[in-house]
């Protein structure tokens, strides 16, 4: 199996999507955990239009997470979220679901650079939460760095 991507354009303001992804291992149970959330801003800091804002939780260890949009089909690629202790000294409050995903074009453009062919498309259906974790665990998987 593999991730197929949404064609055309990136998804609009407000469009739910799903991260699958391999967050705190050690910390928590070992294996794959999904959360969801809303695309919450069309750039990232200093208005960096490379990334797309999203509610979805994540964690350290989601970097390289897919971001997919409710029909199972990768939109982003998760890079960040928000340092909260960072921002709540300068601006004196907690921020919240402020997390980071590269665009769809970038990555596109990152694929076709290096000569990867990458399958678009797919099911035009809303699929569950469950379904898309489930198709998800198919192509995506854990890769750990070690000193």
């Amino acid at each position: 199996d593999y991730a197929r991507f949404r064609s055309g354009a990136m998804p609009r303001l407000g469009t739910e999507v799903v991260v699958f992804g391999y967050p705190l291992q050690g910390v928590l149970a070992y294996g794959a955990n999904v959360t969801a959330g809303i695309i919450s801003g069309l750039a990232g800091p200093g208005n960096d239009r490379r990334v797309v804002q999203h509610t979805a939780p994540v964690q350290p260890g989601n970097s390289g997470a897919p971001l997919l949009d409710r029909q199972g089909r990768v939109v982003g690629v998760v890079v960040s979220k928000i340092n909260a202790w960072q921002t709540a000294r300068r601006i004196g409050d907690i921020p919240q679901a402020i997390n980071f995903a590269v665009r769809l074009q970038q990555i596109r453009a990152f694929l076709q650079a290096n000569n990867v062919p990458a399958a678009t498309g797919g099911d035009a259906a809303t699929q569950s939460i469950a379904d898309i974790a489930e198709s998800s665990a198919r192509f995506t998987v854990l890769l750990e760095c070690w000193r």
